[in-house]
């Protein structure tokens, strides 16, 4: 099931909550206006839980991607893309969140200056060697 969520439809999205704990991919493109995501919701958590790939692309004033109280436990795949405001993507708290995580793709986003916060990446003990890293 692959569904894309625009900021018109959160509420059509609350409504159907029920069909979105099936959801496994996560894709916000070209949300220019996007400071931040908002999935901390207790509303949101139960398709939160279940997302195994999360793509953010074009969303050029988000400042935060993933905060300390979204739990992403079956997220595997992450993909950030020319997302020119974020800094870092995780604190070291949520990170703890992203234990099965196993590729990481970072391109285009020029500002960021930490993928973890304070480096680290023991936190994601799933994460292949070779991903961790910054792709400009």
């Amino acid at each position: 099931m692959y569904i894309i969520i625009s900021l018109d439809l959160l509420t059509l999205v609350k409504r159907s909550s029920e069909h979105l704990s099936q959801l496994k991919e996560l894709r916000l493109e070209s949300l220019g206006e996007l400071v931040s995501i908002g999935l901390e919701s207790s509303w949101t958590d139960p398709f939160v839980r279940n997302v195994e790939t999360f793509e953010v692309i074009r969303c050029s004033s988000l400042k935060s991607l993933v905060v300390c109280k979204v739990s992403f436990s079956n997220l595997i795949c992450l993909k950030v893309e020319s997302c020119n405001s974020l800094s870092y993507l995780c604190t070291s708290s949520a990170a703890r969140s992203l234990n099965q995580l196993q590729k990481l793709e970072i391109k285009d986003c020029y500002s960021i200056e930490e993928i973890v916060s304070n480096n680290n990446f023991y936190l994601l003990p799933c994460l292949k060697p070779l991903n961790q890293y910054l792709m400009l």
